[in-house]
């Protein structure tokens, strides 16, 4: 009995032990999962922090962002605005260029025209006047002294219609008139059918030809630009010029008349000359003039047909609005 009882007292015993140690043991788990629990608190807490913190820089990062973002829009602002500055700067710039070229044109065109009027007003000018003083006389032969001395016509073959007239020439400018040279010549006009058909009309262009021949290649030579006389201001200067046109011209231009067997002629010529002060390679101040000869009629026109016979004395030299150009 005494040992039964000492078993039980024994398995109670053990028992008691498994149970205190299986208490204590629950207990050590539960402290270690208390342990556990509070790290695992600090590590929330701390990466919680970290978090928050990290929330914080993330909302300064945004606000700083944000103030960036405000400077930006603000620069920009200020950079258009002064981008806007320059160009209207650009513009007015642009604009006081232009009125500078304007002002600089203005001033050219003041400076040229005033040396223009300055030249005007200075340059010489020389004006002629014309006289018939030897009758248009026909067919008398070239070879005669009088006409080697006064026209010149040294070794011509045939007889010729023969001219002789007085030239005035005076300078109105107010300085010298340097190379003066001048020439003039007779001729017999042409004639030319219309179109449309009818009488031959009288022309000048084998004169005008012949003008533009002479007084073209004169202007510009540079012989001519050294060569001739002087003429000094308002001292008028007059000479003899003798002149001949070809009496197989004058008969041709006489069988092609409207009026057959008569002819009618023109006197054409050139001055040329230039100024002291104006540059030496400049082409010359040229007068050019054409007359028509003709015979003045009772009712106040002219009649320029004669026959080419012996001596047209009736014959004068006719003015018209185109007889002279100058330059």
């Amino acid at each position: 009995m005494k040992r039964e009882v000492k078993n039980i007292d024994d398995r109670v015993k053990r028992a008691e032990r498994w149970m205190i140690g299986l208490t204590i043991a629950i207990a050590f788990f539960a402290l270690c999962s208390v342990v556990v629990g509070v790290f695992q608190w600090q590590v929330m807490s701390g990466q919680l922090h970290e978090m928050r913190s990290g929330s914080g820089q993330t909302d300064q990062l945004i606000a700083k962002t944000g103030t960036l973002a405000s400077n930006a829009g603000t620069q920009a602002a200020r950079t258009k605005d002064l981008a806007d500055r320059m160009k209207d700067q650009a513009d007015r710039t642009k604009i006081i260029a232009e009125q500078a070229v304007i002002s600089a044109d203005a001033a050219k065109n003041a400076a040229v025209t005033s040396e223009k009027a300055m030249t005007v007003g200075n340059r010489p000018w020389v004006k002629i006047t014309h006289k018939i003083v030897q009758p248009l006389s026909f067919g008398l032969p070239p070879t005669t002294p009088a006409d080697v001395v006064t026209f010149a016509f040294i070794g011509a073959k045939e007889p010729v219609a023969r001219m002789m007239v007085e030239d005035t020439f005076e300078n109105v400018g107010q300085t010298i008139a340097l190379d003066v040279i001048s020439w003039e010549d007779v001729f017999p006009e042409d004639y030319e059918i219309p179109p449309g058909g009818g009488p031959a009309i009288p022309t000048a262009k084998s004169a005008l030809a012949r003008q533009n021949d002479w007084c073209g290649t004169n202007r510009n030579s540079e012989q001519s630009r050294q060569s001739g006389t002087i003429l000094f201001p308002h001292t008028p200067v007059t000479q003899i010029s003798g002149m001949a046109a070809p009496m197989s011209k004058v008969n041709e231009a006489a069988g092609k008349s409207p009026i057959r067997g008569k002819a009618s002629f023109v006197m054409v010529g050139c001055i040329g000359y230039r100024s002291s002060f104006e540059d030496l390679k400049a082409p010359n101040h040229q007068i050019r003039f054409i007359y028509h000869l003709g015979s003045q009629q009772a009712s106040g026109g002219w009649y320029g047909f004669v026959e080419p016979r012996g001596i047209a004395s009736d014959l004068t030299l006719i003015k018209a609005f185109d007889t002279f150009t100058a330059d």
